[in-house]
C-alpha cells in the first residue's frame, strides 16, 4: 500500500509542476511577444510554408 501512496503523490506532485510550467510559459511568452512588438518584430499574421507550419507551434494555437 505504501509503494500506491507514493506513486499517487508523485504523480500528484508532476501534475502540479507541469501546471505551473504551464502558466509560467503563458506569462512569459506574453512578454516575449510584447518585447518583440516593442522591438519592430512582426508577431501576428506571418504567412509560412507547409513545412514552416509544422516546425512551429505556439502556446493556445
Amino acid at each position: 500500500m505504501e509503494f500506491s501512496d507514493a506513486s499517487e503523490s508523485i504523480l500528484k506532485e508532476w501534475s502540479i509542476l507541469i501546471e505551473d510550467s504551464k502558466q509560467s510559459a503563458r506569462r512569459e511568452f506574453s512578454l516575449l511577444v510584447d518585447q518583440m512588438s516593442a522591438l519592430g518584430w512582426t508577431v501576428k499574421n506571418i504567412l509560412l510554408s507547409t513545412e514552416e507550419q509544422a516546425r512551429y507551434g505556439f502556446i493556445d494555437d
